[in-house]
């Protein structure tokens, strides 16, 4: 049988707070549940919003970088350290 409304919004609730609100674990939590549900589509624009929101980049080598609000700026996952 599926929840109602209240029980729903209380499972979003108890989530939020086992995640300590920490919206990237709570993303991450959302996202395992629609890859359960084979919503693989919805889940990778989540993952492109997601990545949007909080500044994500590729860098010129391919590697993903944070927007100039991280502290590893320049810093990217192979180690490279310039943008060329």
């Amino acid at each position: 049988m599926p929840l109602n409304q209240q029980e729903l919004e209380k499972l979003g609730r108890d989530i939020s707070h086992k995640c300590k609100w920490a919206g990237d674990d709570i993303l991450t939590v959302f996202q395992s549940a629609l890859e359960d549900a084979n919503f693989h589509s919805f889940n990778r624009l989540v993952g492109e919003l997601w990545e949007r929101e909080i500044g994500i980049t590729l860098a010129p080598c391919g590697c993903e970088t944070r927007s100039s609000t991280d502290l590893s700026v320049g810093w990217h996952r192979c180690g490279s350290d310039n943008d060329e």
